[in-house]
């Protein structure tokens, strides 16, 4: 099985869209799945939206953190939450484009334990977007034994590597 675990912030507007995107996706790779969306700590109808789509299918499941926490330790409760036998991570506005989650499908499925999205350029970002993601890959790295310093937080992990962390 494979866990999607999706971190939302004030996603109410997309977030239905990007979840349906995933499932279908998933769909074709002939693998048992699940969608776990954390809700970290939106103002918005974000995390009332994925509660109805959990209603009427339970592969899709959620979390709401109380307050704002950031990306990373809203990554850190979808991993807690994961029961799959590898965990891909990826945005929920769908920056991480969805359509390569089966080719890391394949590459897990030949044995890598760590199949990991490059972000091309970190411009954009703010500089507190920037330092932690720079944190939580460090931890990644450190506890995984390989360094993924400029990677993004589209990945997938192997049970074994979630274990880890």
């Amino acid at each position: 099985m494979i866990s999607i675990v999706v971190p939302a912030h004030n996603e109410a507007e997309g977030i239905s869209d990007a979840i349906q995107t995933i499932a279908d996706i998933l769909e074709g790779c002939g693998i048992l799945w699940e969608i776990i969306v954390i809700d970290d700590g939106s103002r918005d109808a974000t995390f009332h939206r994925v509660s109805a789509l959990s209603a009427t299918d339970n592969r899709i499941k959620s979390l709401r953190l109380s307050r704002n926490f950031g990306k990373e330790a809203a990554l850190l409760a979808g991993l807690t939450m994961a029961t799959g036998d590898a965990v891909v991570t990826l945005d929920a506005d769908l920056q991480h484009p969805p359509r390569l989650i089966p080719d890391m499908i394949d590459k897990w499925r030949n044995g890598a334990q760590v199949v990991d999205g490059v972000k091309r350029e970190r411009d954009q970002d703010s500089v507190l977007v920037k330092l932690r993601a720079n944190i939580f890959n460090t931890l990644l790295s450190r506890l995984g034994g390989i360094d993924i310093q400029d990677s993004s937080d589209f990945k997938l992990l192997d049970r074994l590597v979630v274990n880890t962390i």
